[in-house]
């Protein structure tokens, strides 16, 4: 399944808070916090499961309930607002807009907010399956057209931005978290005051200058905002979650700044390079996430990766509200959408859940000095609720000498530890056997090493032979820090010697290594503003981070101390590319890994297929090799790179250009 994300984009001084303008979700009514009042005109609405799902889900489905989305015929099929819908810049202007879709014809309107009686317009309609970006200003038309269609009869996110500032109009449109196409225009002007107040319509154009038939197909939900989020968001995934509101949340819409720095853009300006973000869901329903593991935690685990994120709630008065914690089941292969929901049900059900572990098809959870194991149900019970309910015997809580903030597993162990601040208790890392059914074994005689004040997770990795242990340090908004010890520099009695501190954007909590190696990292900074509202201490909307272990540990993989008389474990296991900085502006270093040496070619495609360097052609030996990739002369987007080995592709990676 595919996802299409259009955003248009203006940007301006505006007359008033930052704000969402319209907004429509087929799975709420008319009304709603999440839709403003419409009409339907012969469309209907009905529940969004695909083919594949519908076996999984069995009677009711597996936990989330089904989605609902607006079905259009085409024909006079169309939703329009009740009322007008009205913004007003002075100078400078700024709109931006997204959607899921799921086109069945290639030329259909899809939102049209145009005022002919001021001659002011914004349209978004597909020509040929490709999205058309339409703006009227002072009755001059501007028109951006994106370079490939979309897939027919498949969701997909789109987001549109336009920009007016200083006599130059921008217009943007992204797919599926990629800008796929931005293009400037120079109408002279700024305009002075403009205004558009007019209805707005999903699915039918008004513009009697653009030939477009009305939209067939679906649409789940729609907005129109009086701003432009910051890249961060536009180019993260956004999951098709199952929550209250698909798509950017509503409590980040406020021009929050720390120090000068907006704060959308905490996550794009960290000092270590983010090769992969995505956003987490079911924020708007209060959940917080803390804890995050991975599939491949566990050595023995040869299926699909999925992500699981631990969530507990809390209300704006500090309490948990009533609701039970949850885990989130993510896959990462399928642009990071939910699989599945968990409620827990036994002795955390209401508890400030800490870090999770993955073991066996079972999820450790760690809080108030207690680890309690789940085991994760197949697809073969059918449920009719929203969350699937995990239920665990008393046979499956331990008693643990820590206090149990968060946890990891790591051969045969199940490490456990503690988060303490400056003047408590001294925090602990404690490791405990786990046996082969997943029974912690020796909770009664643990290994014990001592840890840094503020930990909030680890993770342990495993390289050249030698372990390190990965520890997630948050010191509030002002920044979050990860620092790499070497296991022999662990001990009970004094904190160990860090071997290299990475820092991350603020919020840092719980972390793992995934199966390609590199580290992943889940924020909790943002969640802040469900209990307290916009504040300096609203960093960002919390997100999924992955670090590339190329860069936290850069050296140690070429390090002669680290080289055994045996060189042959330093090759890598499987062919692989990397590059850093991504995104980057200008040059990037490309590293590529080779198992075997062979001919090899490196190949540089823009989004269209269209080659657009050959960066390496040419016999090479096994092992690891860097080169610089100049940009210059190319537009600012998405490239991929493509490595073939004796004509045969056999990796690919993605680099965004930002000039």
């Amino acid at each position: 399944m595919k996802f299409v994300f259009i955003t248009l984009i203006i940007s301006a001084s505006i007359l008033a808070q930052n704000r969402i303008l319209f907004r429509y979700n087929a799975d709420f009514p008319a009304g709603s916090d999440l839709q403003n009042a419409v009409t339907l005109n012969s469309v209907s609405v009905q529940n969004n499961i695909e083919d594949e799902e519908e076996t999984a889900r069995g009677i009711g489905g597996w936990g989330l309930l089904p989605r609902k989305s607006a079905s259009f015929s085409g024909g006079e099929s169309y939703i329009v607002t009740t009322g007008n819908v009205q913004t007003s810049y002075f100078g400078t202007i700024q709109i931006s807009g997204d959607l899921w879709i799921k086109p069945e014809t290639p030329n259909a309107a899809i939102i049209s907010w145009d005022d002919t009686s001021k001659l002011t317009g914004l349209n978004v309609y597909l020509e040929q399956g490709k999205v058309n970006l339409h703006f009227r200003f002072l009755g001059n038309n501007y028109i951006t057209k994106a370079p490939a269609a979309l897939v027919l009869s498949e969701w997909q996110f789109v987001s549109w931005g336009v920009k007016l500032e200083n006599g130059i109009l921008e217009l943007t449109i992204y797919v599926n978290h990629k800008q796929i196409k931005k293009e400037n225009y120079s109408p002279g002007t700024s305009g002075g005051l403009i205004a558009l107040n007019t209805i707005v319509y999903l699915g039918k154009c008004i513009n009697s200058s653009i030939n477009s038939p009305n939209f067939q197909g679906m649409i789940h939900a729609a907005q129109i905002r009086n701003y432009i989020p910051d890249d961060t968001y536009l180019l993260s995934f956004l999951p098709f979650d199952g929550g209250s509101y698909f798509g950017f949340p509503n409590f980040h819409d406020y021009p929050i700044s720390l120090n000068s720095t907006p704060v959308d853009k905490r996550i794009s300006s960290s000092p270590t390079q983010i090769m992969q973000k995505s956003i987490v869901p079911y924020q708007n329903e209060g959940f917080i996430p803390q804890g995050i593991t991975n599939t491949h935690e566990d050595e023995d685990y040869a299926g699909p990766e999925f992500i699981y994120i631990s969530m507990y709630h809390k209300t704006q008065t500090g309490s948990t509200g009533g609701k039970r914690s949850i885990i989130v089941e993510i896959d990462p292969n399928n642009d990071y959408r939910v699989r599945r929901c968990f409620r827990i049900m036994g002795s955390f059900a209401f508890s400030h859940v800490g870090g999770i572990a993955y073991k066996n098809k079972s999820i450790y959870i760690s809080t108030s000095s207690k680890i309690e194991v789940y085991t994760l149900p197949d697809f073969v019970t059918p449920y009719n609720k929203k969350y699937i309910d995990l239920t665990t015997s008393p046979n499956n809580l331990y008693n643990v000498g820590s206090k149990a903030s968060f946890c990891t597993y790591f051969m045969d162990t199940l490490w456990v530890g503690d988060y303490r601040l400056s003047g408590e208790p001294t925090p602990y890392l404690y490791g405990y056997r786990i046996d082969n059914i997943g029974r912690v074994v020796n909770y009664e005689a643990p290994t014990i090493y001592r840890l840094p004040t503020n930990t909030q997770g680890v993770a342990w990795k495993m390289v050249n032979n030698q372990s390190y242990l990965l520890i997630s340090q948050s010191g509030g908004d002002a920044g979050s820090k990860i620092h790499r010890v070497k296991r022999s520099a662990l001990n009970t009695s004094s904190v160990p010697i860090i071997d290299t501190t990475f820092k991350i954007p603020a919020g840092g909590e719980d972390l793992s290594i995934d199966k390609n190696g590199d580290l992943l990292n889940v924020s909790e900074s943002g969640a802040l503003y469900i209990q307290k509202g916009p504040s300096p201490l609203t960093s960002f909307f919390p997100f999924i981070f992955t670090i590339d272990d190329s860069i936290l540990f850069n050296g140690i993989l070429t390090s002669i101390n680290e080289i055994k008389s045996d060189e042959s474990f330093l090759l890598p296991n499987e062919y692989k590319i990397s590059s850093f900085p991504n995104p980057f502006n200008g040059n990037t270093d490309v590293v590529v890994y080779l198992p075997n040496s062979g001919l090899v070619t490196l190949k540089i495609y823009n989004l269209n297929g269209e080659e657009i360097r050959v960066l390496q052609n040419g016999i090479m030996s096994s092992g690891k090799h860097v080169f610089n990739w100049n940009a210059w002369g190319n537009n600012s987007g998405v490239y991929i790179m493509t490595m073939y080995i004796n004509s045969q592709p056999v990796s690919s990676h993605k680099m965004v250009y930002l000039k």
